[in-house]
């Protein structure tokens, strides 16, 4: 017997063992929202005080914190003093680093 997921206006079926279908349960992982469908949605007004006051900022999105990252790597600041303000580790910082050079090849 399978059931209906629980969200309202849901047609799918419960995942196993779960009240609801697994588009749901991942968008409630990751966002604590059924609903909201994206996440990752840079906000140009949260980036300013991490790059220019170097303020620490934990509550930015990933698309936000390698925008900031990118930011202050221009400005010359240190894998480890970003990783700090952002809220990563340095190892982070160097990984999204060689992607971008990696990326900057593949369109070159």
């Amino acid at each position: 017997m399978t059931r209906r997921c629980r969200i309202p206006n849901c047609t799918r079926n419960a995942a196993p063992h779960r009240l609801i279908c697994w588009t749901h349960k991942n968008r409630l992982y990751r966002n604590q929202d059924p609903h909201l469908k994206l996440r990752n949605i840079t906000h140009p007004e949260d980036i300013p005080p991490v790059v220019e006051d170097r303020l620490p900022d934990h509550g930015l999105t990933i698309t936000d914190r390698r925008t900031a990252a990118r930011q202050l790597t221009a400005r010359g600041a240190t894998p480890e003093e970003i990783a700090e303000l952002i809220g990563v580790t340095p190892r982070t910082i160097y990984r999204w680093r060689a992607q971008d050079r990696a990326r900057h090849r593949q369109a070159a």
